[in-house]
């Protein structure tokens, strides 16, 4: 109640400031199923290289009816319910009395029916950047077809002169955005066609060189993170380098400096001569997929995969863990699975209720030069295994998700 009470409150300091800021610069919005906030930072940081260090870009995951419009006047994380008061008496006066940016770059989240058109009603985007589509937060919809027309319906809400930045390899994404009114696109992807074509990906030990081709212009970068995923995070960045007329060595500039979050895919060294691949901040279909092809591309051996749950897939839950699970079995010689959607398909080497539980095994099958692949979502708090065989746990506050004193005092319960 108190944060539906506060989201009513904040609702009106947003429109305050887009109000303000209309006809200033560009507001960005990123949407999708996965990879927002990886998107976000990519394109933050472009953002920032373009406008003379005056953009401003969302904190986090800050990407709901109350995180929206905290971003807006600049706040970095959620505030404690005793400061709700406090927060929407500064937020009026920042909204009112704060030099704008000159530029936003923001994430638009939606768990259920109407969050979109809640959000786009507080700022509405010049320039809509699409992730991707998949079976993601389904709980709250009643269909696939459901999510994606939410998601599409983002795009009503941009001018005639906006521009929609989207994943050109996803076929539902690329056949919705065909029906829309607007002209004005940009595809990003591995396929040829579109107009930023992503090719050449050389996953070396602690990061990823790509070729990026856009209209007869090639470009060749490297990002401190691995895998095609990241690739793909960052592409709309670039795409938006040129759109903005931002030149290869500015482009460069601002991608050489990308790097996952902690718990999105960040390497760290583990006991026993080991290598974590940390990707326990969440975890969906597509995005666990594309972590198990990091794994297949690393060059130790042998390989481990410990698989948290991915919550919030409503009826497709089993299909989508399945998928998870066959690809596993392929990619890692030893799967550890944590969480009763998991254990239940009977897929895995060892199957365990919950995180704790699970350590005294993955501690015990750890090998010299083994690749440690975590990942979870975010309700299975698989960071709890990753700190237990990290190797420098003082390093957890900057590694690892979900540190702060509140998390760190939350037991895990069973969903």
């Amino acid at each position: 109640m108190k944060n539906i009470l506060l989201a009513k409150c904040l609702a009106p300091i947003g429109r305050k400031i887009a109000k303000r800021f209309d006809g200033n610069g560009p507001v960005v919005a990123i949407t999708g199923s996965a990879g927002k906030t990886s998107t976000k930072e990519a394109i933050g940081l472009m953002a920032q290289v373009v406008f003379n260090n005056h953009a401003m870009v969302s904190a986090g995951n800050l990407n709901n009816d109350i995180g929206l419009p905290l971003s807006l006047v600049g706040f970095k994380k959620s505030p404690n319910p005793l400061l709700y008061p406090l927060v929407i008496i500064q937020g009026w006066w920042k909204a009112t009395m704060m030099l704008l940016p000159s530029a936003y770059v923001l994430e638009y989240g939606v768990d259920g029916p109407g969050d979109m058109t809640h959000l786009a009603s507080i700022i509405k985007p010049t320039i809509i950047v699409y992730t991707n589509i998949g079976n993601v937060h389904l709980e709250n919809f009643q269909s696939h077809q459901e999510l994606i027309d939410e998601k599409m319906l983002l795009a009503k809400y941009i001018s005639k002169d906006g521009l929609i930045v989207y994943n050109g390899d996803d076929k539902i994404l690329t056949e919705n955005i065909s029906k829309l009114p607007h002209a004005n696109t940009l595809s990003f992807g591995y396929g040829k066609d579109n107009d930023l074509s992503l090719s050449r990906i050389d996953i070396r030990s602690n990061s990823t060189a790509f070729t990026a081709s856009f209209k007869g212009q090639r470009l060749e970068l490297e990002i401190k993170a691995l895998g095609r995923q990241h690739v793909l995070a960052v592409a709309p960045a670039v795409a938006l380098g040129f759109f903005w007329k931002a030149g290869k060595e500015s482009i460069a500039k601002a991608i050489a400096n990308y790097e996952p979050q902690p718990g999105r895919g960040n390497i760290i060294f583990g006991q026993k001569d080991t290598v974590i691949i940390n990707d326990t901040y969440n975890a969906s279909p597509i995005a666990t997929l594309a972590a198990l092809d990091v794994l297949a591309a690393m060059p130790g051996k042998p390989k481990m995969t410990v698989l948290g749950d991915m919550l919030e897939l409503g009826p497709e839950s089993e299909a989508e863990h399945r998928k998870i699970l066959t690809r596993a079995g392929e990619v890692a010689d030893i799967i550890i699975t944590v969480g009763k959607r998991m254990g239940i398909l009977n897929m895995s080497h060892f199957r365990f209720c919950n995180p704790d539980a699970a350590i005294e095994k993955v501690k015990e099958k750890l090998t010299p030069g083994m690749v440690v692949l975590i990942k979870g979502s975010q309700g299975m708090r698989m960071e709890i295994v990753a700190k237990a065989i990290m190797l420098e746990t003082s390093k957890a506050n900057k590694l690892l998700p979900r540190q702060t004193e509140s998390w760190l005092k939350k037991p895990f319960k069973e969903v």
